[in-house]
């Protein structure tokens, strides 16, 4: 091996290892950011369960938030929504798989909740918006989460096996997830599986504007609300 060619496997080694961290480090990023995403949401569902506070407070939070985070996207009236719909469309069906479990005294397994804790977070927030708004079910959706960590879709193939029905496709395949087989106290632990010190570690680690006292919400009487998946 001559001396130039040497060089040029020394140098593509070390671009390959960057590369390698670079992936890495995007997939943890991205990771961090869904669970305070998940965070967020908890905080308004559970916020606007205690509160006479009408949907009117999440323009306040965007506002607010965007004035304190200018560097960080993702704060917007709509995207905020779409955290509370991403949030309800996993905890609202295991609230439902909570009182089956009371009505039917079934056989318990923690695997449920775990998938979920371990799988939706590690694919990018667009994909997860994608399969929550043509999902029927969580079964379903746990479904295009494993195809899409497997085969390492892209938004636009994955939108192409949602809308050819992969699911039916593939016989409905197994997920692990039953809703009659989720423990009742697993629904809670979901709810608190993000980190809290992702909040603070978020402002200790962005450029932020100068503090300024952050706008009072709306108050307004609550009305029932029906949540309209995309």
């Amino acid at each position: 091996m001559t001396l130039k060619n040497e060089y040029k496997e020394f140098i593509q080694n070390i671009k390959s290892k960057i590369q390698s961290a670079q992936i890495k480090a995007h997939v943890k990023v991205n990771e961090e950011m869904l669970r305070l995403y998940w965070e967020i949401a908890f905080m308004i569902v559970e916020k606007q369960k205690s509160a006479s506070w009408g949907d009117g407070f999440i323009a306040d939070i965007s506002k607010d938030l965007q004035r304190e985070f200018p560097s960080i996207k993702g704060f917007s009236k709509r995207n905020l929504e779409l955290m509370r719909q991403w949030y309800r469309f996993y905890f609202d069906e295991l609230l439902i798989a909570k009182q089956l479990v009371s009505q039917l005294q079934t056989p318990i397994e923690q695997q449920a909740v775990a998938q979920i804790d371990s799988l939706i977070f590690q694919i990018p927030w667009g994909h997860n918006l994608a399969i929550m708004s043509k999902s029927k079910n969580i079964n379903e959706a746990i479904f295009y989460v494993n195809a899409t960590i497997k085969n390492n879709y892209s938004r636009a193939v994955l939108l192409h096996q949602i809308e050819s029905d992969l699911y039916s496709r593939s016989g409905k395949a197994i997920t692990n997830f039953e809703a009659k087989s989720v423990r009742p106290e697993l629904v809670e632990g979901l709810a608190h599986s993000v980190r809290p010190e992702l909040v603070e570690g978020l402002a200790h680690g962005s450029t932020s504007s100068p503090r300024t006292e952050p706008s009072s919400p709306r108050t307004e009487p609550s009305s029932p609300r029906t949540e309209t998946r995309l």
